[in-house]
């Protein structure tokens, strides 16, 4: 999986008092309103948006929204998931308990959001150009949770879990282990799981199940493999535990997730 990768990018000047039923995602989702106002519901809590607030989606969270009845919300939004997106997102101000941020500065964050919308497409060339300002819009929020902290690159422990994701993602098709994965990056266990509690809000095995089934979501939208071959294919060598661990993390069979996707296209 690329280091990020758009899903999706889209823009709507609701109707007024429209609302979405409650949805499930499988990426992250970021929402930007830029004018009028409306609601976002997330894990039994409701916020009040309007003009200037953007709010976050996470993967497999329920979530509901809606427009104000008498002012409703123009809003832009970006789908994105991939092996920096724990990283990049716990460095800005949004969390799952407060979802919901006012930007400081509004202006840049609508032309952000308006430039990966432009460059919306599925050729490579285009697909590139929403990747390159995905991180430029991620890189903003960074900067607008502190403008004075450091980079986030050089920031105590995040190149050990950089090194630790990359080897993830080269080797999450073959059986290995956490104390494999901490070997590779010189720490203890103990230093591993206390770093990726503190950088990525996850244990290291809870990221490397949570990443296996994001690949084998992709294999199941676009490749003609059968559900037992997809579970090979992510490093599961049970297929019956694959279908456990595949539901607990998406609320989804595989064979539901299939049909979802089929639905959709």
């Amino acid at each position: 999986m690329a280091s990020l990768s758009v899903y999706r990018t889209g823009y709507e000047k609701a109707r007024a008092g429209f609302t979405e039923g409650t949805v499930v995602r499988d990426f992250y989702y970021i929402h930007y309103v830029s004018s009028g106002k409306g609601y976002f519901e997330s894990e039994g809590k409701r916020f009040a948006v309007a003009a200037g607030d953007s709010y976050l989606v996470y993967p497999h969270i329920p979530i509901a929204d809606g427009s104000d009845p008498d002012d409703p919300f123009e809003i832009w939004w970006v789908g994105f998931n991939g092996n920096d997106a724990h990283l990049m997102i716990n460095a800005t101000r949004f969390t799952r308990e407060q979802p919901v941020i006012t930007v400081q500065k509004p202006e840049r964050m609508l032309r952000l959001m308006k430039a990966i919308y432009k460059s919306r497409g599925e050729k490579v060339h285009e697909l590139l150009s929403m990747t390159g300002k995905l991180y430029s819009l991620l890189s903003f929020l960074i900067e607008d949770a502190d403008p004075d902290m450091e980079p986030n690159s050089h920031r105590p422990g995040v190149m050990h879990i950089r090194r630790a994701c990359d080897f993830i993602q080269n080797h999450y098709a073959e059986d290995i282990s956490v104390a494999d994965i901490a070997t590779h990056v010189n720490l203890s266990r103990s230093q591993l799981f206390r770093l990726f509690k503190e950088h990525v809000s996850l244990s290291p095995s809870q990221y490397l199940t949570e990443f296996r089934i994001r690949e084998s979501c992709n294999l199941l939208s676009k490749q003609p493999l059968s559900i037992k071959e997809v579970a090979f294919a992510v490093g599961f060598e049970d297929p019956h535990y694959f279908y456990s661990v595949f539901k607990h993390v998406t609320g989804k069979t595989p064979g539901e997730y299939i049909r979802q996707n089929e639905r959709s296209l």
